[in-house]
């Protein structure tokens, strides 16, 4: 429920290659020691007719800083939140579907941070509209799975030991002159049970809720 200031710069080859990198401020609530995600990212986009299209990539985001050793209330070992997932995804028209699967532990959900096992081979599936509407205005529609390949060891505080949520997002998007677009977009996070009451690492007392819905307000500017 805070600000956050979001930059990206991406290239996108005419024969269909793109690569990118993004960043963002985060929570050291959410990340020990971190304030910062970075993301690489690259792949294909390729195009069938004038309707289908697919693509295939990859995702790097890391947290610089950031590692579970720098929580405060407990001894964890060195293992640090950063992940690495490949993705392959069709669509049609303004509709598209992604699968996307880790290649290796999920933010370091594993058995040094409290899970039953490593988490490779978690997936995510995406499916989203951006259905175009009069005067430059768009309609966001999002639906996503995350399955999480393990489980952990101890219950949440709110009793759950299965980390799988579903999320949906609504949005409201007008592009405006000069590269300027304004969005406004309601969220929705199942599995309140084992996400929200999360423990902050830098106070065993202070908990915040993930799976809250919420309003997200922005401004961007592509140039």
């Amino acid at each position: 429920s805070k600000p956050a200031l979001q930059a990206s710069v991406d290239y996108n080859h005419e024969s269909g290659l793109y690569a990118g990198i993004w960043g963002a401020n985060v929570s050291g609530d959410a990340y020990a020691g971190g304030n910062l995600e970075i993301d690489i990212y690259g792949g294909y986009n390729g195009k069938i007719n004038d309707d289908w299209g697919y693509t295939a990539g990859f995702l790097h985001f890391m947290y610089p800083g950031a590692n579970y050793n720098k929580t405060t209330y407990v001894a964890l070992p060195s293992q640090r939140y950063n992940s690495t997932e490949v993705n392959v995804g069709v669509n049609y028209k303004w509709v598209s579907l992604k699968v996307s699967q880790t290649i290796g532990d999920l933010l370091g959900f594993n058995e040094n941070t409290g899970y039953t096992s490593g988490t490779r081979g978690s997936t995510y599936v995406d499916l989203s509209a951006n259905v175009p509407l009069a005067e430059d205005w768009t309609l966001g529609l999002h639906a996503g799975r995350q399955h999480i390949t393990a489980t952990t060891v101890a219950p949440t505080l709110g009793g759950s030991t299965t980390p799988d949520f579903t999320d949906y997002r609504l949005s409201l998007t007008r592009t405006l002159p000069q590269g300027w677009n304004v969005s406004a977009a309601y969220t929705h996070h199942s599995n309140p049970e084992f996400w929200n009451r999360s423990v902050s690492p830098n106070n065993v007392n202070d908990t915040y809720d993930i799976a809250k819905d919420h309003w997200v307000l922005s401004v961007g500017r592509t140039f």
